[in-house]
């Protein structure tokens, strides 16, 4: 399990337009065929490649609406070190992302042959925010057997907070964003994990900027919108 991506982020049987998707979520666009891109930065804040969003499909049925995700990362060289999908769901009041989006994806592909058991709690954002609002913790727990051999592992995400609002501005334009604090736990036997996130959310936009906190502060990773269209 490499880091946790918060960023995970975005199907059904009838298509809206994409006015009447955007009513769905007020943090993450779901109209087909929008794009986003972010510069991706390292512990020591130099550009470490990209990652893009293409929402592939949004469909909705019974006041439901699910979207699919791409999402792919790209090194400096715009070479591509991952490619996967990923759904949300919204129904008008707030959106859900899906538990197993807390785990890395190369870690539910390096046990796809295994005998695998994954619960947990969805990772909830209402469609209204207010600063000093408290928000659903969101967990995803592994059980895992290979070959007789059984393994656990966790990602907890907690202590989730709106601590202010404030303006930000990036090579995408100017945004209004309400700012999430919250805390990350990873437990995969030996490798046991603590951060801090800060997210930067914009209406009609969603994440606009997320920064990642490791042991005193130091930083740990950021990513920053550089480019969208809805």
């Amino acid at each position: 399990m490499k880091r946790i991506s918060i960023l995970m982020l975005l199907a059904l049987l009838i298509i809206f337009k994409a006015n009447s998707q955007s009513n769905c979520s007020t943090y993450y666009p779901v109209s087909e065929g929008a794009t986003f891109k972010y510069k991706n930065y390292n512990k020591k804040g130099k550009t470490d490649g990209t990652t893009s969003y293409r929402i592939l499909e949004s469909i909705t049925e019974e006041g439901k609406t699910v979207a699919n995700i791409s999402f792919q990362i790209k090194d400096l060289q715009g070479k591509s070190t991952f490619r996967s999908e990923y759904n949300i769901t919204c129904n008008g009041d707030m959106t859900a992302i899906g538990f197993k989006s807390l785990l890395h994806p190369s870690f539910v592909d390096g046990y796809q042959d295994s005998e695998m058991d994954i619960t947990g709690t969805n990772l909830e954002l209402p469609n209204t925010l207010n600063v000093g609002q408290k928000l659903p913790d969101a967990n995803v727990s592994v059980k895992v057997n290979v070959v007789g051999i059984k393994m656990n592992a966790t990602v907890e995400i907690t202590n989730r907070r709106v601590v202010r609002k404030n303006n930000l501005r990036t090579a995408a334009g100017k945004f209004d964003c309400f700012v999430i604090f919250n805390d990350n736990y990873t437990n995969a036997g030996v490798l046991k994990q603590k951060f801090q996130t800060q997210t930067w959310y914009a209406e009609g936009v969603g994440i606009v900027k997320q920064v990642t906190y490791g042991k005193r502060g130091k930083l740990v990773s950021k990513m920053q919108l550089n480019k969208y269209s809805k």
